[in-house]
This record gives structure tokens, sequence and C-alpha cells, in this order.
């Protein structure tokens, strides 16, 4: 056989201190030989409850790293840290979960600073309404791991909040949200609102969705572009062995459709429609599948 370019071995122990405080240590090392690179890593993550309601979730790991560049050694140590908490309020009416995690620029393979936070939260209104937030931001810089310095920033902010209902016609939910982006190509903003509607029945094997979304947005790079309007819509209907997807989008949704959109002087429109079907032979190890797209 020939010799391996990766190897990772490890070991991990879990120890439950009490019923609501819970250990697990993890030592690991992996070996990269075409990159010249080694990783030694421990890990502690940690479990506990206060009065059966509150739940945090903890996770510390730390690093080191040992890569040849041109016969130069270089070695790295760095960590990662991380927390969640859950619990439940008000009857159990609302529902919560908050979590963060960072890492420095020196973990792991060390060509990265990162940063998450989220938040997702539910509560329950009535027997018939529901509504859910949700909320993530990550901070990404990448580096080079020689010079050390910054290739690349990134910086993403989603934000939704959705309201559903349940009865014999289907669900529906109806939202609104709000999202940022600072890529390398440019920051924008977007915000609108979306609708989605789906039904399903599995005693005859049928199931729809329909989905809608719509947003003005802002490319902060782009004085000449503000404010333009985006459209998207996408749908599945499958019944039996057959399934039928159709998907429509209207405005630049990227910053390379923003860059046609400007150099063209005309809005970009898209759509796609795929047929697909499942035949199955008495000899149930076999399925003839095929299908047609249309873009």
């Amino acid at each position: 056989f020939a010799p391996s370019n990766s190897e990772s071995y490890g070991l991990t122990h879990d120890y439950d201190v009490t019923e609501n405080f819970k250990l697990r240590a993890g030592l690991g090392r992996t070996e990269l030989v075409a990159n010249n690179l080694s990783i030694n890593a421990v890990n502690l993550i940690s479990k506990f409850r206060i009065a059966n309601r509150h739940y945090f979730v903890t996770t510390f790991s730390g690093t080191n790293t040992n890569r040849t560049i041109l016969g130069i050694n270089y070695i790295k140590y760095g960590y990662l840290a991380g927390l969640n908490y859950s619990s439940i309020f008000f009857k159990r009416k609302l529902k919560i979960s908050i979590g963060g995690r960072y890492n420095d620029k020196y973990y792991s393979a060390a060509t990265y600073e990162r940063l998450n936070l989220n938040l997702t939260s539910s509560y329950r209104i009535n027997e018939d309404w529901m509504v859910s937030m949700s909320n993530f931001y990550s901070n990404t810089r990448s580096f080079d791991f020689v010079p050390d310095t910054v290739i690349m920033r990134q910086e993403i902010l989603n934000n939704t909040v959705i309201f559903n209902t349940q009865n014999r016609h289907g669900s529906f939910q109806p939202g609104l949200f709000y999202n940022y982006q600072n890529l390398r190509t440019g920051a924008f903003h977007s915000r609108g609102l979306s609708f989605r509607f789906s039904k399903f029945d599995l005693s005859k094997n049928f199931m729809m969705s329909a989905q809608f979304r719509g947003a003005y947005n802002d490319a902060v790079n782009y004085e000449s572009l503000r404010n333009y309007f985006t459209f998207q819509f996408s749908s599945l209907l499958r019944y039996k062995v057959w399934s039928l997807n159709a998907q429509y989008f209207y405005g630049a949704n990227s910053p390379l459709l923003v860059e046609y959109m400007l150099l063209r002087n005309m809005t970009p429109q898209s759509v796609r429609l795929s047929l697909q079907n499942q035949y199955q032979f008495k000899n149930k190890h076999f399925i003839f599948e095929n299908s047609m797209v249309y873009n």
C-alpha cells in the first residue's frame, strides 16, 4: 500500500460528574504529510443544567501547530472558546437559545480567525400561531501562514422573523428579514418579506410547497445602484413517482449579477424547471431515474 498523505488519531473520555453536570475531554493529532503540517489538539466540553430548565454548554480547545516551509520550522499555539445557553420560560411558551464561538488566528491550521454569534427563539402566541426569530452574525479573517498578514475579511449578519400557522389547508409561514454582507466583492444590505406555503398527504404520497421572497437591496459600493428590487420564487410538487421543481429569480442577487446589471443596464432574470420520474422494477434492487431540465 502507498503511504497515507494524512493521518488522524485521538482519544475521548466522557465523565458524568453528577446527573446535571457532564464532561467530555479529548486529545488528538493530525498529520498532513504533503503540507509538512502536524496539529496537536486538546478539547474540553462541559454540559450542565440548572433548575431543570437552564442548559449550558461550554467548549474549549487548544492546538499546537507545527509546520515546515522552505526548510524553516514554525510553531504556533491557538485556542477556541464557545458558550451556549438554552432555556424555556412562560409555561414553555418561550424557548430561546444563545451561542457564541471564537477562535484566534493561530488555532488549528493557523489561517482563520472567526467569531460566530447566534440567537434563536420561538414563542407560542396561541393554539394557532407561533412566531420564531433567528439571528446570526459571523466575522472571519483569513491569513497567510508565514507572513501572518490578512488575505480576506468577511462579515455576515442574517436576521429573520417567521410566523407559522397550520390548518387543514396546509402550513402558512409569512415572514420578514434583514441581511447584511460585507464580502471581498462589496457590502450589501437586503431587507424584505417572505411567504411559504406547504401541504402534504402521506397516505396519497403527495407533497407541495411554494416560497416567495421579495427584497430591496442596497449595494454600498455602488453609488449609482441603491435600493434595487429582487424577487425569488421556488416551488416543489411531488406526487407518487413524479416530481416537478420550478425556480424564478428576478434581479441581481449576487455581486457578479450586480456587475452584469450595471454593465448591460438591464435587470437579470433566470428560470429553471425540472421534471423527474422514478420507475421501480419488479426487482426492488433496481430503480430507473430520469429527468428533464430547462434553464
